[in-house]
């Protein structure tokens, strides 16, 4: 089997709260996504990062995965370059996320996201 690139968002500023557009995967058995982010760690962040899956492009949409980052936190550790290999998708996959700054007076309204990996081509 070969591997494809799959990019689900383009590494770059990004809102704290947002959503990757439909990505047609139809052709491959594993997908494996890596989530690169970079936030001020002296804010408290608190990311999520969610994958969506769908028959087609225009849905209906269902979560597959969910990562959340923490720095200091045990249960959910900051990884800047976080690896997942998500279950069985549908045809469509996009990714949504949302970051809040749990101690922050005044928190940054942007930060750096980019979620790209491989995906097997079924045979």
């Amino acid at each position: 089997m070969a591997a494809a690139t799959v990019t689900l968002l383009t590494s770059g500023t990004q809102a704290l709260e947002g959503t990757g557009d439909a990505v047609d995967i139809s052709n491959n058995a594993q997908v494996r996504m890596t989530i690169s982010a970079a936030v001020d760690h002296g804010q408290d962040p608190d990311l999520s990062v969610w994958f969506e899956t769908a028959p087609s492009s225009s849905g209906p949409w269902r979560e597959i995965e969910r990562v959340r980052m923490m720095p200091g936190s045990s249960s959910y550790p900051w990884n800047s370059a976080k690896r997942v290999v998500l279950p069985a998708a549908d045809n469509f996959l996009k990714v949504a996320w949302s970051l809040r700054y749990r101690n922050a007076t005044t928190p940054p309204q942007t930060f750096t996201l980019g979620v790209s990996g491989t995906a097997v081509v079924s045979a």
